[in-house]
């Protein structure tokens, strides 16, 4: 692979179009790079043809899953615990990405909840601030549930955010 801007972006879209099987003969190319040479990505790069493919529905799934992990305990920093039995957390991000997806369960014998929003821009950064201050707990939008558990019933749609609810 070559290092010039031009045939990086070339390399780029061919690995983006690459089968399973190509992915890993052209990621086996880069073997001989060092390491400390290789510079984190400022700009959103391919993040809608070769990362986050995941929905927010499956991302649900993902963490409903994991609910009796022991790493998926109470986040103490997400949820008043004397509302909750479960409150789990999972996110992710990388520039033009970001997502938070939470678990959580009144009570040891309650519904288990999902929640999952996402905002992806594959031309800029995202705001994270503002996402942050939408749908966090406390947050402006769909997730003031957080502090009203009661207010959850059924399937609750806001724009690429899911709740669900698992009996």
């Amino acid at each position: 692979m070559s290092c010039c801007p031009r045939c990086r972006s070339r390399n780029r879209q061919a690995f983006a179009s690459a089968s399973p099987e190509e992915r890993a003969r052209i990621l086996k190319s880069f073997r001989h790079l060092d390491r400390a040479s290789i510079v984190p990505q400022a700009a959103p790069l391919l993040i809608d043809s070769v990362e986050w493919l995941i929905s927010t529905r499956e991302l649900c799934q993902v963490v409903f899953e994991l609910r009796d992990s022991p790493y998926f305990a109470i986040n103490p920093e997400l949820v008043d615990r004397s509302k909750w039995s479960l409150a789990g957390y999972k996110g992710g991000s990388e520039p033009g990405v970001l997502n938070y997806t939470h678990l959580l369960r009144k009570d040891a014998k309650g519904p288990v909840y999902a929640v999952s929003a996402t905002i992806n821009n594959p031309k800029a950064e995202v705001d994270t601030q503002e996402f942050t201050s939408l749908v966090s707990p406390g947050g402006t939008a769909c997730y003031r549930l957080f502090r009203n558990p009661g207010t959850m019933a059924g399937t609750l749609r806001c724009p690429k955010t899911e709740t669900h609810k698992y009996d």
